[in-house]
C-alpha cells in the first residue's frame, strides 16, 4: 500500500506547530495503535495521553488542545462525561471532539453528536486513512475552514446508519412508535394495548417499511 501524501495544515491549524491532541483511552494498546496510525497518516500531531477522566481533568487544567479523541468505554464513566467536561472548560470551546466506539456501542452515535461531538470513529474499522480524514474534517469544521461537504457528511451518515441498525436503537424506535400511536389514537378510543401492538406490528412486518437515515 502506498504511503499517504504529507498533510498540509490549513487555516484551522497553524502551519508552524503540531496539532495538539488529547487522547482519552484506558487501553495502553489502543493508545499506541492510535499514535501509530497518526504517524502513518502523516498528520503532525502532538499527543497528550489520559487513561481516565481524572487524568483528563488534570490535562484540561494544564493545556489547551485543538482536538480530543475520546474512547466511549471507560472504567469509570464514559466518553459522554468527557465531552461534558470539555464543554465546561471555556478555553477548550473551539476544540474538535471525536468519539471512538467499539462494536457494542454504535447506538451512542446520535447522543454523541447531540452532546457536541464532531465525528465518530468505530474502533474496529479505524485505519490511518480514516483517522486522517476524520481528524482533518473535524478540525476544519470547528475552525470554519471550507471543506467538501461530502467529506463531513458521509462519515456521519455511515455512523448513523450503523447506529439505526443496532438492536438497542430498534427497541428505542419501537417504544417511541408505541408512545406516538397511543397519543395519536387515544382521542378516538383506540387505546387498548393489544390493538396498538397489532397496528404497530402490521407496519414493522412490511418488508419495505424503513426509516430514512
Amino acid at each position: 500500500m502506498s504511503a499517504l501524501p504529507k498533510w498540509t495544515p490549513g487555516e484551522h491549524v497553524p502551519a508552524d506547530r503540531p496539532i495538539r491532541a488529547l487522547l482519552l483511552d484506558d487501553s495502553s494498546f489502543d493508545r499506541r495503535r492510535i499514535r501509530r496510525y497518526s504517524e502513518k497518516s502523516r498528520l503532525d500531531v502532538e499527543f497528550t495521553e489520559a487513561p481516565d477522566l481524572k487524568s483528563m481533568e488534570r490535562a484540561l487544567e494544564q493545556g489547551v488542545f485543538d482536538l480530543f479523541l475520546l474512547d466511549y468505554q471507560l472504567p469509570e464513566g464514559n466518553g459522554l462525561r468527557a465531552v461534558e467536561m470539555i464543554r465546561r472548560t471555556a478555553v477548550q470551546s473551539d476544540a474538535a471532539v471525536i468519539m471512538i466506539t467499539g462494536q457494542q456501542h454504535r447506538e451512542v452515535a446520535v447522543e454523541a453528536m447531540r452532546e457536541g461531538c464532531h465525528d465518530l470513529i468505530p474502533k474496529d474499522e479505524m485505519s490511518p486513512a480514516m483517522l486522517r480524514e476524520r481528524m482533518s474534517a473535524a478540525l476544519a469544521r470547528v475552525r470554519g475552514t471550507s471543506v467538501d461537504q461530502a467529506q463531513v457528511q458521509e462519515p456521519l451518515q455511515r455512523a448513523l446508519r450503523k447506529a439505526m441498525q443496532s438492536e438497542a436503537m430498534q427497541r428505542l424506535l419501537e417504544d417511541g412508535l408505541r408512545r406516538a400511536i397511543r397519543q395519536e389514537y387515544l382521542p378516538t378510543g383506540l387505546s387498548e394495548a393489544g390493538r396498538i401492538d397489532a397496528l404497530l406490528g402490521s407496519y414493522l412486518e412490511v418488508d419495505d417499511f424503513h426509516f430514512r437515515t
